[in-house]
């Protein structure tokens, strides 16, 4: 059994799966705007909404799945 110090830590934890079942011309990027870096550099940033320059984004292609914690 763990001690409760590590199930104080691990029980706020979560992973959270996206899975995309389509592709998306336009739009419905996934943004996480808080992110930090230098995001404009991907090389698919022309490719992307206003809305998806606002913060590291990931367009939808169908098959792929994005895993992040929180």
């Amino acid at each position: 059994m763990s001690p409760p110090s590590q199930l104080t830590l691990s029980k706020n934890l979560w992973n959270i799966n996206l899975r995309f079942s389509s592709d998306i011309e336009e739009g419905c990027e996934t943004v996480f705007p808080s992110a930090k870096g230098n995001i404009s550099v991907v090389p698919w940033w022309n490719e992307l909404s206003e809305c998806g320059k606002e913060g590291l984004s990931v367009k939808p292609k169908m098959g792929d799945a994005l895993l992040f914690g929180s």
